[in-house]
């Protein structure tokens, strides 16, 4: 299935500001941030490390809040919800790729998939059939009883994409998801990435230092001075 980018914007971020106090005064890392993405958008932030990428990856996933400003994802303020309601937005609505798998070393790469949708109600029987579906679309039907010890560095980093998409989120959040693998491996998983963002339809917005994952997206920011300047030459 090949999928189009939307018009409609799914994400829309208008003047975000993210402040921490510290030892020596209050250090603003986001300024005034405006972003867009439309629905199936595949969405790439540049910059270098400690500009603020994980930070805004945060913001918009719902894992903290901002200083002041709105996020509007999927037609809610997230802003303006409880942690609870947030954190509830977020299982519904948003997945999450990390540099690092974090999946749980006492369960198979099938568990791992399984488990975020068996917190959301699914059925035992509905989450083994999409983990198997998800298993099979990044490649790794014959490794489902492996756990993540048994799995190699993009063996586990697949798993913790299907993981992301086990619930059909509308937004798909990756914080330098080939961070930690070689170049070889690292070019395999930019090809699922786009691979997935075609099949599931969701919007992704990537964090990364690395020019050809950007290179893949139809957009490219780049943090400058705590804001975003789109495709920078």
């Amino acid at each position: 299935m090949t999928n189009t980018v939307t018009k409609t914007p799914l994400l829309e971020v208008q003047k975000l500001t993210k402040s921490f106090s510290t030892a020596t005064g209050t250090l603003e890392v986001l300024r005034d941030l405006s972003l867009q993405v439309k629905g199936s958008e595949m969405v790439a932030i540049v910059g270098e490390s400690g500009v603020g990428k994980s930070t805004l990856l945060h913001l918009l996933g719902g894992l903290d809040v901002p200083t002041s400003g709105t996020i509007q994802c999927a037609g809610t303020n997230i802003v303006a919800l409880s942690e609870d309601a947030r954190s509830k937005f977020r299982n519904q609505n948003v997945g999450f790729v990390f540099q690092f798998h974090h999946l749980l070393e006492d369960f198979n790469a099938i568990e791992n998939i399984m488990l975020p949708q068996l917190a959301s109600g699914a059925t035992r029987a509905q989450a083994k059939e999409r983990a198997e579906e998800l298993l099979e679309a990044v490649g790794l039907s014959d490794r489902a009883s492996h756990l993540p010890s048994a799995l190699s560095g993009g063996e586990q980093q697949r798993v913790a994409v299907a993981r992301a998409l086990a619930n059909r989120p509308k937004l798909l959040l990756a914080d330098e998801p080939t961070g930690n693998l070689d170049l070889a491996t690292a070019e395999r998983l930019h090809d699922l990435l786009v691979e997935i963002n075609k099949r599931e339809g969701s919007a992704f917005v990537i964090a990364t230092h690395n020019p050809e994952l950007a290179k893949r997206c139809s957009a490219v920011y780049k943090f400058i001075e705590g804001a975003l300047v789109m495709n920078p030459s």
